[in-house]
Order: structure tokens, then C-alpha cells, then sequence
């Protein structure tokens, strides 16, 4: 996610971003300001003030544009990048970012159409190739997204999202030493994100090096930001070699036994999951429950026992999807 920008970045454009009224340019400063205290709405309530006197206010548009894409307000944010499109059509950094917004969105033709027009507009931009790579992913064009991806690391070689995504699609293509690669490089440019580890550990975990995989999950743990994808992938290596639990992933809980249930279930040992799933059952909250049936009608579905997946599908709100598919 960008921080928020005080001055913009432009990519092979000028651009006239500051208000010529002193009001809004005095409110503009204040939230800027404010911002560096981490007050985002009051920040957020000036630069609405800023634009209600200039809505022509480029820079106040572009930072209420980056608050509200991190508070996933998407609609509000896109609306002010189209803003700032329609004030400025020549800004390619605004056709980037609001691809961005419109790729989390899910309007991916239009995530599409902004990234496309940004490559023509300014081609260094790898950002914007960064970005069509992701499309191609999310339509499952893994060539695309592998050369789109290649084109934005051959301008920043030092990116490590790129490198990440790239090893992605490049697993899915299955060129296995391309992929290792990339992850690893993704982690040694930054360590910290557990996110890349993550993704290293599962690469590791595919192709059979579970210690390794082992490894990794631990410290993306040790960092905490994905830290229910890390201790589930623990799980699921230690259950692959078929090794007693440490104490530091059993804690007995409802949603431990769920976990657990799931790594059985990539083991093929489906009574085990079955037996987990039950366990779970005590608890007591409606969406846990609703969490718990689902993954029991999965499970019975991996296993074609479709007549006792049928029979749980009443007692989970989230499964109805299932109806046509396993009742008869």
C-alpha cells in the first residue's frame, strides 16, 4: 500500500497539483500535517474542506484518494483518481493507482484499460506493468502475466511484489527452478514481510522440502502479519512427516482442531479431519459454526460422499452453493 504522498511522483508528466486559494491550501497543509500524527479522519475532513473550496485541488484529491484506498473505501477513492484523470489527462500515475483500486475491486477490464493506457502514456512506468501482469493472473493468463511481470522487473529489477507475483504465475506454469527463484529473491530483498516467506515455504512445501518449508513458516510466525497462514502451513508439514505436534501449535482450541482438520485433509487422511471438524463443534459462536459445517460438507465432497454432505448443507447458511451440486 503507497503512504501517503505529500509531494507526487511523476511519471513523465508535469502536473499543476496546488490550489491557488490560500484557504484551501492552508487546510491542505493542516491535514498533511496531521496526518504525520496518524489523525487520518480529521485529515481526511480537511481535505474534503480543501476541495469544497477548489475542486479543481489536484493534490488534495490524489492524497484522499490514497487514504481511502487504504481504508478499502474503494468507490470513494476511485472517484477521486477519475477526478484528477479528468483534470489532468496526461498523468499516467493516476491511471496506475486507479487500476490498482479497480483491480482490488474486482473491475478487472477496467483495472485492465487503466493499465494499458499508463504503459502507452509513460513505458518506463513498472508500476503499470506490475499492475497487468496482475490482471493476466487474475484471469488466469499465466504466460501474459509472466511476461507482463518480466517487463516491470526489467525497469526495477529490486522489486520484490513483482518477484513474488512472478514466481507465482511462473508456478503455476510449472517451471519450478524459475519460480524458487523469484521467491527467494523476493525474501532477500525484504526478510521482514511474511507474506514472501509464506510463499517461499508453500513453493518449498511443493516440491518436497519440508524442513525448509519448515524453516520459513516459522520465522514469517516470528514476524505475526499472516500469522494463521503460517501456523496452519507448521501444521501441515509436521502432519506430512508425521511428526508429534510441538506444544507451541497445540493450543486445544476450536479453531485449532479446524486448522488441523485442513492439513489432514491436504494428507488425504479424511476420518482424522472428520474426527477434528467434530471437535470443534463445541463452539459456540454462529459464524464459527457456520465455518465448522462448511468445511465438513468439503471434505465429505472430496471424498464423493455426496449423500452425507447433502444431509449437512440445511444446518450451514454459507453452503447452499453446494444444493445442486451434491443432492440428488
Amino acid at each position: 500500500m503507497e503512504k501517503i504522498l505529500v509531494l507526487i511522483c511523476i511519471f513523465g508528466a508535469s502536473i499543476t497539483g496546488f490550489s491557488q486559494n490560500s484557504k484551501a491550501l492552508k487546510l491542505y497543509n493542516e491535514a498533511i500535517s496531521i496526518l504525520q500524527e496518524g489523525e487520518e479522519s480529521m485529515a481526511i475532513s480537511k481535505l474534503e474542506q480543501a476541495l469544497d473550496i477548489d475542486s479543481n485541488f489536484i493534490k488534495a484529491r490524489y492524497n484522499l484518494g490514497l487514504l481511502y484506498r487504504e481504508m478499502q473505501r474503494l468507490d470513494l477513492a476511485d472517484k477521486h483518481f477519475s477526478a484528477i484523470i479528468r483534470l489532468q489527462p496526461t498523468f499516467p500515475k493516476a491511471y496506475v493507482l486507479r487500476g490498482k483500486i479497480r483491480l482490488e475491486a474486482m473491475r478487472l477490464q477496467d483495472a485492465l484499460n487503466d493499465f494499458v493506457l499508463a504503459t502507452q502514456m509513460f513505458p518506463y512506468d513498472y508500476d503499470a506493468w506490475h499492475g497487468l501482469g496482475s490482471v493476466h493472473f487474475m484471469y488466469e493468463n499465466y504466460e501474459g502475466a509472466e511476461e507482463f511481470f518480466t517487463k516491470a522487473l526489467q525497469i526495477f529489477p529490486e522489486f520484490p511484489a513483482c518477484l513474488n507475483d512472478r514466481a507465482s504465475a511462473r508456478m503455476m506454469l510449472e517451471k519450478w527452478t524459475l519460480a524458487g527463484e523469484d521467491y527467494k529473491s523476493a525474501v532477500l530483498f525484504m526478510p521482514e514481510n511474511a507474506r514472501y516467506r509464506n510463499n517461499l515455504g508453500l513453493f518449498l512445501f511443493k516440491t518436497n522440502k519440508l524442513n525448509e518449508a519448515i524453516e520459513q513458516f516459522k520465522k514469517a510466525r516470528e514476524i505475526g502479519d499472516e500469522l494463521e497462514v503460517s501456523s496452519n502451513m507448521l501444521l501441515l508439514c509436521h502432519i506430512a512427516q508425521d511428526k508429534e505436534l510441538p506444544d507451541s501449535l497445540v493450543n486445544g482450541s476450536p479453531m485449532f482442531d479446524l486448522n488441523a482438520a485442513n492439513a489432514y485433509v491436504f494428507q488425504n487422511q479424511t476420518e482424522k479431519a472428520l474426527q477434528l471438524n467434530a471437535q470443534a463443534a463445541t463452539e459456540n459462536d454462529p459464524n464459527f459454526k457456520d465455518y465448522q459445517c462448511l468445511q465438513k460438507i468439503r471434505i465429505f465432497i472430496s471424498e464423493n460422499r455426496f449423500e452425507e454432505a447433502c444431509m449437512e448443507i440445511p444446518k450451514c447458511n454459507t453452503a447452499l452453493e453446494y444444493k445442486k451440486l451434491v443432492c440428488r
